[in-house]
């Protein structure tokens, strides 16, 4: 009997421990700002692609914008243990994404942002986009799609907070542009 429950406390004591322990891209500190130069966009996938690689695909199926992130770049951290994270989309509470780095007409693959970078470390930059081609896994992720141009718009910022609350209050609209 001893055995027993011993056996259903450390079960229980795991479970506990796992549902607390979030990912890093769960959600981001709502107090953090961004602004919309060039552009700020919000949006939502048809999947989880917040940690996924983006692509730009033409009408004739062919790779026009593929990520070039040297080590330095300000859009990639490397964090203690020496793992490569995106730095230009945040997952909001909303279930709404926030982007630095978007566009209506992007494709999803399923590169990493730490596979990318130990393919560079290993190969070098000079990637060819046959590579991110083959690994499309979403040509049209977009369900919902809002932007605000920073080039034909004054410069604003807003917390991450402040978005989210717009997404939540169905507002996003009084501020972005909805393309999809």
């Amino acid at each position: 009997m001893k055995k027993y429950l011993l056996s259903i406390l450390l079960l229980a004591t795991v479970i506990l421990l796992s549902n607390c322990n979030k990912s890093k891209t769960d959600y981001y500190n709502e107090s953090k700002i961004v602004n919309n130069f060039p552009d700020l966009s919000v949006y939502k996938t048809s999947g989880d692609y917040i940690d996924f690689l983006h692509i730009r695909v033409d009408s004739n199926d062919i790779v026009t914008m593929f990520p070039a992130y040297a080590a330095n770049s300000t859009r990639i951290f490397i964090d203690k243990d020496g793992i490569a994270h995106q730095n230009f989309r945040f997952k909001l509470k909303s279930g709404y994404i926030v982007s630095n780095e978007g566009n209506v007409n992007l494709t999803y693959t399923d590169i990493t942002i730490q596979e990318y970078f130990d393919y560079v470390e290993k190969n070098g930059e000079d990637i060819p986009a046959s590579l991110f081609k083959q690994r499309i896994i979403d040509r049209d992720p977009f369900t919902e799609y809002y932007v605000l141009n920073g080039l034909d718009a004054e410069y604003k910022e807003f917390t991450l907070g402040e978005i989210n609350e717009l997404a939540e209050n169905n507002k996003l609209e009084t501020i972005f542009t909805k393309l999809k």
